[in-house]
This record gives C-alpha cells, structure tokens and sequence, in this order.
C-alpha cells in the first residue's frame, strides 16, 4: 500500500537528509543546494543542473568534460555552455 506524505513531512525529510535544523512545527529553515547530471541512454553526461530545491534550479548543457574526479573538489568537472534558468520559484499575486 502506498502511503502519501504531507509536505510538511517531506520538508522535515529534507532536514533529516540535510542536516539542517527543523522549527517545532517541522518547517525546514535550510536553504538546501542540490546539484546533478543528466546523462543519455549511454551514461554520457549531457546537462548539469544545479540550485535551490526552493528558488531556483539552473542548468548547462555539457560541451566537455570528464567523469574522473578533480584533485580539488572531488567530483567530476565539466566544460558547460550558458547556463539557463530552468525553473524558478513563483510566490501567488
């Protein structure tokens, strides 16, 4: 049986994953990154995408790069176009 959560529930998931301390109500008060890759069917990376999992999520397009890991940072670097604002948060008029 599949049982559906509040999204008071799943903010308080994303603190848990987080980290990120959560108020008595259970209202995250994070400003969560999120970051990924989006590949084709053969595991080719073709888009990074990056951002806020509540204002904004931007992404770029690959033009080249590699899948081993940067001495610095650890993860993968890529050689993106422009980067390209994909979806944005709206507050109601």
């Amino acid at each position: 049986m599949t049982q559906l959560l509040t999204v008071a529930q799943l903010l308080c998931i994303l603190c848990d994953v987080s980290g990120a301390p959560c108020t008595s109500v259970c209202v995250c008060v994070c400003d969560v990154q999120v970051s990924g890759v989006i590949t084709d069917c053969d595991g080719v990376v073709r888009y990074v995408v990056s951002g806020s999992w509540d204002s904004k999520i931007e992404g770029a397009s690959v033009l080249n790069g590699t899948d081993e890991a940067s001495a610095v940072t650890g993860k993968p670097e890529y050689i993106t176009g422009e980067t390209k604002l994909l979806w944005q948060r709206r507050y109601p008029p």
